[in-house]
């Protein structure tokens, strides 16, 4: 892997990590990352999207789902999460965009 591939996935593991302990107490089997097509993105949900648009599969999200698939919803615990990536924003930024004019990457 490239040294930005490297890192992104360090952070996601990071990621991980936090989430399994902010919410350890509800039960849940394995994380979903979510990739999304920008243009796509901005083409259904009639947004308007930061320009230039990516031209490459972004992420959309990391979530903790159930056995069936279902994400857990109500995590509300976050605050340990964004610190703990805080070192990391400007590389997830390349992968994790915000493309939403109206929204921080952050805010979801």
């Amino acid at each position: 892997m490239k040294k930005p591939d490297n890192i992104l996935f360090l952070c996601l593991l990071l990621l991980c990590f936090c989430s399994a302990w902010s919410i350890r107490k509800t039960s849940y089997d394995h994380f979903q990352l979510v990739y999304t097509w920008p243009n796509t993105f901005c083409l259904d949900r009639n947004v308007t999207c930061n320009k230039p648009v990516p031209q490459n599969f972004v992420i959309h999200g990391l979530w903790p789902a159930d056995k069936s698939g279902k994400p857990l919803t109500h995590c509300y615990k976050t605050g340990s999460i964004s610190s703990a990536i805080s070192k990391y924003e400007r590389q997830l930024a390349h992968s994790w965009p915000s493309l939403r004019t109206d929204l921080m990457n952050t805010n979801f």
